[in-house]
């Protein structure tokens, strides 16, 4: 089966806004570490979901590994695209910004809407 999911995202403009934190740790004034890196512990939100717990569970933690070795958006993206097609299966794609519209179609229960790090991330399964 297959889902249409579109949005725009817009300040303020969220389907469902469900706060979770990998630690309380006060983040940097910038939210970047020394040379680019990002800090250990990232916050998140989740925008939109459908998904199992532990398929979301392990697209968070590559997401937090992606933040941590990479600066740059697309590098995280790739980052976590490859990451979901090696170790969960399938053809996944991934979008990391701040500001862009979509519409996707996306397998069922592989579909995770997500915001770290200041980057709205959309990650989804797509028919191989």
């Amino acid at each position: 089966m297959f889902n249409v999911h579109s949005f725009k995202n817009e300040i303020g403009d969220t389907s469902m806004n469900l706060s979770r934190n990998f630690t309380n740790e006060p983040e940097n004034r910038n939210g970047l570490l020394p040379q680019g890196k990002h800090k250990r512990s990232l916050s998140y939100d989740i925008l939109a979901v459908d998904m199992r717990y532990s398929t979301q569970h392990t697209l968070l933690r590559y997401a937090r590994e992606a933040f941590q070795q990479h600066s740059y958006s697309s590098d995280v993206a790739e980052y976590i695209q490859n990451k979901a097609r090696r170790y969960i299966g399938g053809t996944f794609q991934c979008v990391v910004g701040t500001s862009y519209g979509y519409s996707i179609i996306h397998n069922d229960l592989y579909y995770f809407y997500f915001k770290m790090n200041r980057y709205n991330i959309l990650v989804f399964r797509t028919r191989a």
